[in-house]
């Protein structure tokens, strides 16, 4: 798989590509994130926002997504748009480290990432002052550790067969 080279702040790195959470995982991460009806899940790169529309079928939460591309935000509203819980989902086409200084961020209880290490480490004082603004906030990263946050909780994979 191929990543995307993207510059933020002047640095260069690889984002991660493009890829779609499937369902059995979207349910994986509302156990492990205590996901509940009151949650407003944020979605950093969230591409075509298909697990945010999984995540508030399953739980009935608000979502919010941010993502600077235009054909993955433009598909994820076309599933919004169809979903009967589309109303609890809002998308934004916006770099990361810009969204993360607005108003809708601050909003969320939970932070889902999926990105790369490199992308990680660039986010790590924004994802500080998030968890500091509340002690129930919480950000669940996908494969990768957050250098410099402390780990609260981990599941480890189960070994394939």
């Amino acid at each position: 798989m191929k990543f995307k080279s993207m510059c933020v702040r002047g640095a260069r790195f690889n984002a991660a590509p493009s890829v779609t959470t499937p369902a059995l995982q979207a349910r994986r991460l509302v156990e492990l994130g205590a996901i509940k009806a009151s949650d407003t899940v944020c979605d950093l790169g969230c591409g075509d926002a298909q697990f945010l529309c999984e995540l508030v079928r399953l739980t009935g939460c608000s979502a919010i997504g941010c993502d600077v591309n235009a054909d993955a935000l433009a598909r994820g509203q076309i599933a919004i748009d169809a979903s009967a819980d589309g109303g609890r989902i809002r998308l934004t086409r916006e770099t990361i480290s810009a969204y993360m200084l607005g108003t809708a961020f601050q909003s969320a209880t939970c932070v889902f990432v999926f990105l790369v290490p490199q992308q990680l480490a660039s986010l790590t004082p924004g994802f500080r002052l998030f968890l500091d603004g509340a002690p129930s906030r919480r950000i669940l990263s996908q494969r990768f550790a957050i250098v410099g946050l402390t780990l609260r909780h981990t599941k480890a994979r189960a070994p394939r067969p």
